[in-house]
């Protein structure tokens, strides 16, 4: 694996953790039974991507245990900054919309890596993610409108995809 694949896959780990840590607190600070489950479901589907990723990376265990430690314990900004708004959170709206932003980052990373990777197994592993983040983000804006009272997707657009 070239330096350059290897350092896509380490970013789709830490993209993955970072989402599923996000999904799994959100959901712990939940108030209401609905909104816990959906974002359990999306927590268990972050982690499912995580360990396709964690699958593919090429290093041994020490290897793995170093990263992972990097993830548990880096200061990455954007992390940080997802995982403080967990506090702020005193809505589904609100929780919905941020899962949209987090959703929109991995679908313009994934497609970034999926237009310059070539290894078959490493590409058709960001090809799935990148369809199941699609996935994700059309079932969460749907749930959005929903939570909002949209009706149509005319509304879904002006207000959220805009």
């Amino acid at each position: 694996m070239d330096e350059y694949t290897k350092r896509a896959v380490l970013s789709a780990i830490r993209t993955e953790k970072s989402s599923h840590d996000f999904y799994l607190l959100a959901a712990s600070k939940a108030t209401d039974q609905e909104t816990r489950g959906f974002l359990m479901k999306l927590a268990c589907e972050e982690f499912e991507h995580l360990v396709g990723f964690i699958m593919l990376y090429p290093g041994g265990e020490d290897d793995f245990i170093a990263i992972h430690n990097e993830i548990s314990d880096r200061n990455d900004l954007g992390c940080r900054e997802l995982l403080a708004k967990i506090d702020s959170i005193d809505s589904r709206k609100e929780a919905l919309a941020i899962a949209i932003a987090e959703e929109q980052f991995c679908i313009e990373l994934y497609s970034a890596f999926v237009d310059t990777i070539r290894d078959p197994k490493i590409h058709a592993m960001f090809n799935k993610a990148l369809y199941e983040t699609r996935q994700h983000l059309e079932t969460i804006e749907t749930e959005y409108a929903r939570c909002m009272g949209m009706i149509n997707d005319s509304e879904l657009d002006k207000y959220i995809r805009e």
